[in-house]
């Protein structure tokens, strides 16, 4: 009987030791990594946690690319550049628990790239003008994405071959996502000091993400003098106060950023007034000032008006001295 009790004990102490050893020979650590997605040239940030054992007393060395970094004990964290868009880097790391056995794991690194384009959709700029239209609020907006990722051969990857994935200020878009769906329009709102629009394409293999902060602009009515063989003088914006010594005047207001076609839609006007007086109404983006007859100051007001839209209402003033 005593020898079968001794047994009975051994039996008992294997099934309390092996789960023990067996989980001592299987320790490991996780890797945390920001950004999820680097871009090339980005700075990408590793560090190590676990359950299992204090990596604060844990001896840890850091390799990049075969070549040792940074080693010591409780270096959790590590940092590096990321690689070219379609080159590789390697992060190996040898982690030692205090009293333990070595365990390493290596991260592979092939960095990619995604460009993201906007353009306010109904703006309008006059001719020649040199910059880009700009959304203002409750302006229709497009952004498109472009995955710039390269294969080992150095070709790049076809953007309809990837899934997009849009959100807009946290919400999710699945009307605009999808295979090949690489662009994305939504409308300003009233109240919106700013969008942010987040995107990410995959195509199973590669993974790339982005985003985009607009901010919707302030409209602006500038004026300018139209020559009769010279045209509108763009390059000279009249100012508050002006000095044009003329019997006849021809002066244009030119809407920046309000909507395209102001000219033919008929809910947009422009409503002119000559010293606080009504003008002509047959007049639209211009107004023809007629000084002969005046002397002093002339007050010349522009008024655009959408009758359509809330607070698209724009008044601009401007005066000319005759004297």
């Amino acid at each position: 009987m005593k020898g079968r009790f001794t047994l009975k004990l051994a039996i008992i102490a294997l099934a309390v030791l092996g789960p023990a050893f067996a989980f001592a020979q299987n320790q490991t650590f996780s890797v945390r990594q920001s950004p999820e997605n680097p871009n090339p040239g980005e700075t990408v940030f590793l560090n190590i946690s676990a359950y299992e054992f204090n990596v604060d007393l844990a001896k840890i060395t850091w390799s990049l690319d075969g070549k040792a970094k940074d080693s010591g004990v409780g270096k959790k964290a590590f940092s590096f550049v990321a690689p070219a868009n379609g080159k590789t880097s390697s992060v190996d790391i040898e982690v030692v628990p205090q009293n333990g056995k070595a365990i390493k794991q290596t991260l592979s690194f092939t960095p990619a790239d995604i460009d993201i384009l906007w353009e306010a959709l109904d703006s309008y700029t006059p001719p020649f003008y040199p910059g880009k239209s700009l959304p203002i609020s409750q302006s229709q907006v497009k952004v498109v994405a472009v995955p710039v990722v390269k294969n080992a051969n150095g070709t790049h990857r076809k953007t309809e071959d990837f899934v997009f994935t849009w959100r807009k200020d946290g919400k999710n878009f699945p009307g605009q996502s999808g295979l090949g769906k690489n662009g994305f329009s939504f409308a300003n709102q009233i109240l919106d000091k700013q969008n942010r629009v987040d995107v990410s394409a995959t195509d199973g293999a590669k993974t790339v993400s982005g985003s985009v902060i607009i901010t919707p602009f302030e409209s602006e009515i500038l004026f300018y003098e139209e020559h009769s063989l010279e045209g509108i003088q763009y390059q000279n914006t009249l100012d508050i106060e002006n000095n044009l010594k003329k019997p006849r005047l021809k002066i244009v207001a030119e809407p920046y950023f309000l909507s395209k076609n102001f000219k033919t839609n008929p809910d947009i006007s422009f409503e002119w007034s000559i010293n606080n007086a009504s003008a002509d109404k047959k007049w639209k983006q211009y107004i023809i000032v007629d000084t002969s007859t005046t002397t002093g100051t002339i007050s010349l007001t522009a008024k655009y008006k959408d009758s359509k839209k809330l607070f698209r209402t724009f008044t601009e003033s401007m005066s000319i001295n005759n004297n």
